[in-house]
């Protein structure tokens, strides 16, 4: 009976740029709190790391054994004593969310053609690794660490090709900003590529992934779609060496 008196004062819908969402909480007795939901690595960022030292570790050491098994996981944390109080880790959520049936089919048959297929993510690097072995996709995936970013005006910063070479090497990224992806597509593109992904996405992906011309629809383990000029959507993203 309690729960239908338990209000959401607040919210703060996921934001890729973030990769959280947010909610305030009002219970019964008065006590107001936030809880928020997200990237284990960013959730784990809210929490004091000093106070928190054991709980971070064990929370990592778990995402990882978690990714390594193709196992997907998200965090949870809460403030305590108010919603202005410290925040605290709850726990994680895990779920699985393989590949299509017919996805590892569509890449082989897209290579036979002589298109290369690479993987661009969010998800945890563990878990891009794990998805491009099941789809033969290469496991040269890295993280955003050493991807360009976009200069302060929100342009490309005027280096970016020096991370062409790095970009064509390698199979795929994970644990990238919605800023990457149009910073891997750009420099593909100005390194004479022609550049195509494409997936199923929600409409609230959509519209919250849209940046500057290109349209970046995100779907957990693969990317997809983006190019100034319309073109017909396939299932998957590929590049296209230009003739």
């Amino acid at each position: 009976r309690d729960r239908d008196n338990i209000k959401q004062t607040d919210y703060m819908p996921f934001d890729p740029t973030v990769k959280r969402t947010e909610g305030t909480v009002r219970l019964p007795t008065g006590e107001t709190f936030k809880v928020s939901k997200g990237a284990p690595h960013i959730i784990m960022h809210l929490v004091d790391q000093e106070a928190n030292a054991a709980i971070i570790a064990q929370c990592d050491k778990d995402v990882e054994a978690l990714g390594e098994r193709g196992i997907r996981s998200l965090a949870v944390a809460k403030t305590k004593g108010s919603a202005d109080g410290p925040w605290e880790m709850v726990g994680l959520l895990t779920f699985l969310d393989p590949p299509r049936p017919d996805t590892k089919d569509t890449i082989e048959r897209a290579n036979k053609f002589g298109v290369e297929v690479k993987m661009i993510t969010g998800d945890h690097l563990l878990i891009a690794k794990e998805t491009a072995r099941q789809l033969s996709m290469g496991t040269n995936i890295e993280n955003a660490a050493l991807l360009p970013k976009l200069e302060e005006d929100g342009k490309p910063p005027k280096n970016l090709m020096d991370h062409f070479k790095y970009i064509e090497a390698t199979s795929g990224f994970a644990q990238v900003f919605p800023e990457h992806k149009f910073l891997i597509v750009e420099a593909l593109r100005r390194g004479g590529y022609k550049v195509c992904l494409c997936a199923m996405a929600s409409p609230s992906l959509r519209s919250s992934l849209s940046v500057s011309k290109l349209c970046f629809l995100f779907l957990c383990g693969l990317p997809i779609l983006v190019t100034h000029q319309p073109l017909t959507l396939y299932s998957h993203f590929s590049l296209l060496p230009t003739l």
